[in-house]
C-alpha cells in the first residue's frame, strides 16, 4: 500500500509547509515583542504542539472521532458551548470597549514562552 500521487502530496506539503501562518505570525511577535530568545523557545514550543498532533493522528484519535458518532458529537457540542460561553461572557462583562493602556514588557520564563506556543498549536 502506498501513495498513488506522491509528487502532488509532496508539492501540495510544501507549499502549505513554506505558506505563513498563525503560527509564524505567534513567533515573530513574541521575538519582536520580548526578544531573540522568546522567539526561539515560543518556535519550539509551536513544534512540540506540531508533534502532539502528528503522535496523536498517528495513534488513530483524528480517525476514532471522524468513525464515532458519539465522539464526534462531544467534541462538536464542547466546542459549541464553549463559544456560547465566550459570547455570554463578553456580553455580560461591564468592559465592552477597547481601551488602549501602555503595556509593561515583563520577560516571561523560557519555560512561559515554550509553553505559550504549545498551547497556541493545540
Amino acid at each position: 500500500m502506498g501513495i498513488d500521487n506522491f509528487v502532488t502530496f509532496a508539492l501540495t506539503a510544501f507549499l502549505f509547509i513554506m505558506t505563513p501562518g498563525l503560527d509564524t505570525l505567534f513567533v515573530i511577535n513574541k521575538a519582536i515583542g520580548q526578544g531573540k530568545k522568546a522567539g526561539i523557545y515560543s518556535a519550539l514550543g509551536v513544534n512540540a504542539g506540531v508533534l502532539f498532533h502528528t503522535v496523536l493522528a498517528a495513534l488513530g484519535l483524528s480517525l476514532i472521532v471522524a468513525k464515532s458518532v458519539l465522539a464526534f458529537a462531544i467534541v462538536k457540542y464542547l466546542g459549541a458551548a464553549y463559544l456560547i460561553y465566550l459570547g455570554i461572557n463578553k456580553l455580560v462583562s461591564k468592559n465592552n470597549g477597547i481601551v488602549l493602556t501602555a503595556v509593561d514588557k515583563a520577560d516571561k520564563s523560557n519555560m512561559q514562552n515554550f509553553l505559550s506556543g504549545v498551547v497556541t498549536k493545540c
